[in-house]
C-alpha cells in the first residue's frame, strides 16, 4: 500500500502528514487519524497501513508542526523494570521510516 508524505496547507502554513491508501485506484473512503500527545511514531504509521489494507484512505497529520523541529524523547522506565518506549519520532520523512 502506497504512504505518501504530503504537506496539508493550514492558515498559518502547512503541516507535514502521511497519506495511507489502498493499492487499487479510489475513490476511498477517508479516515483522519489524529496523534496523541506523544506526536506522530511508528505505531501510527502502522494504523495507517492497516486501514489502508482495510481499504480506507488514512491522513496523519503533524499536529505539533508549529513548534519547529524536535527530538526523540524516551518515557522513565517502569519502577519493577521493562523497557522504554520512544514517546515521538524525530521528524522527517515518515513513510520512509515505516518501511
Amino acid at each position: 500500500m502506497p504512504c505518501l508524505d504530503v504537506q496539508i496547507p493550514t492558515a498559518d502554513g502547512a503541516s507535514n502528514g502521511t497519506l495511507h491508501v489502498p493499492d487499487p485506484d479510489g475513490p476511498w473512503p477517508g479516515v483522519l487519524v489524529f496523534p496523541d500527545a506523544g506526536g506522530v511514531r511508528e505505531t501510527f504509521r502502522q494504523m495507517g497501513d492497516h486501514l489502508a489494507g482495510m481499504g480506507y484512505a488514512a491522513l496523519i497529520p503533524d499536529i505539533y508542526y508549529r513548534a519547529g523541529q524536535w527530538a526523540r524523547v524516551t518515557r522513565p522506565r517502569p519502577p519493577r523494570g521493562g523497557r522504554t518506549r520512544p514517546a515521538a519520532a524525530v521528524r522527517g520523512s515518515r513513510c520512509a521510516a515505516s518501511r
